[in-house]
């Protein structure tokens, strides 16, 4: 706050002390003599705003020192170490074993079609033995049209068939492990070498039989087949 009493002079720039009612043009600096003329002079600041202006910088700079000191510091974060496995030599292995299959209980005869219609004409397969069979007979008119039979090795198997003309194929085995995997890893794929008709001549059924492979004189030539083209 200026102290209207106090006027600093213009060429030494000390402040002199006026007193109060006198005009500053009457009056010369106490310093260095020269006049103090009206409007050559400042106000000077009040002692007391100086005093007060060094208290408030002497208490930021205190301030600013306790929070700079009662922070914590924080220390950079340390990463642990990652551990690798390590493998015992006395820990046991951790392959996995695959299990073998297990066998699926089966019975001789029609195991299922893929669109049911009437079966009329007489069809006999006769087996040799040893191997158990699984046959697909295919209508040739439409491929969606599907039969499938089991047959057991050393018998001779009777079933009926709808009318059509069909390719026979079947897949042989010892033991059946299902409709995924057949005979498992032993299976072999065959395909007859020609097609089987099933018909009605003149109001009369003409009956089937044929012997697969293995039997003296089959009537049935066959030829090795790719799993994925059974």
């Amino acid at each position: 706050m200026l102290d209207p009493g106090v006027v600093v002079c213009s060429r030494c720039q000390q402040p002199n002390w006026v007193p109060t009612g006198s005009g500053a043009g009457t009056l010369d600096c106490t310093h260095c003599g020269a006049g103090l003329a009206k409007g050559f002079g400042r106000p000077a600041q009040s002692p007391n705003r100086r005093w007060f202006m060094v208290l408030a910088v002497a208490g930021l700079v205190a301030f600013l020192t306790w929070r700079y000191e009662s922070s914590p510091v924080s220390s950079p974060p340390v990463s642990s170490p990652v551990s690798s496995p390590v493998s015992s030599p006395n820990s046991p292995a951790q392959t996995q074993v695959s299990r073998p299959p297990s066998p699926v209980a089966i019975s001789e005869g029609f195991v299922r079609t893929s669109k049911p219609k009437e079966r009329v004409v007489p069809f006999q397969i006769q087996a040799p033995a040893g191997d158990s069979y699984l046959i697909k007979l295919v209508n040739v008119a439409d491929e969606n049209e599907m039969v499938l039979l089991f047959v057991r090795g050393g018998s001779a198997f009777n079933v009926n068939m709808p009318v059509g003309t069909y390719r026979l194929r079947f897949a042989a085995g010892r033991t059946w492990y299902g409709e995924k995997i057949y005979f498992g890893s032993s299976t072999t794929y065959w395909i007859a070498n020609k097609t089987l008709s099933f018909r009605k001549e003149r109001g009369v059924l003409r009956p089937i039989s044929i012997e697969l492979t293995g039997q003296p004189g089959g009537n049935l030539g066959i030829t090795s087949l790719e799993t994925r083209l059974f």
